[in-house]
């Protein structure tokens, strides 16, 4: 018979077979499931919606239609953050006609001046980003007018 220390030993010289492959089979089902979890990620990084074709999908993208004017911006002044043109796209555009003119969106805005929104149209206020409430000079005005005779296209 074996001393007490020589039948642990060969127990466990006896288990090393078994530990090996149990050891070899969790290892191998955690790469696995690593290597799945990885390809999901990289499949659903390519797969989700990219409005401005810029490489940042949509739900991490600031601006999704590249106008200038953030996506948080454009909800509260009531444009598609997803459209940089059209009807009720760009921002600065408060006349959809495709871009900044004096009579249609300039003045538009001006008659409005010193009011708050509302009662002022949401529309109207285009500055800062995020809008402040209210149209004035410095912000919604002065930007509008930066922008004179500038279209919506890229």
């Amino acid at each position: 018979m074996l001393p007490k220390a020589s039948a642990g030993l060969a127990l466990l010289l006896a288990s090393i077979p078994t530990l090996f492959l149990l050891g070899w089979t969790l290892g191998r089902a955690l790469a696995d499931w690593s290597d799945s979890a990885t390809a999901t990620g990289i499949v659903n990084a390519i797969s989700a919606p990219d409005a401005d074709s810029d490489g940042l999908p949509d739900d991490i993208d600031p601006d999704d239609d590249n106008d200038r004017w953030s996506d948080v911006a454009e909800t509260t002044i009531g444009t598609n953050p997803l459209l940089a043109c059209g009807p009720d796209a760009w921002p600065p555009d408060i006349n959809n006609n495709g871009f900044v003119d004096i009579t249609g969106d300039i003045v538009t805005v001006a008659n409005h001046f010193g009011e708050s929104v509302p009662p002022a149209a949401a529309r109207y206020d285009i500055a800062p980003d995020p809008p402040d409430g209210f149209i004035d000079v410095i912000g919604d005005i002065v930007r509008l007018a930066g922008l004179f005779g500038a279209g919506c296209g890229p």
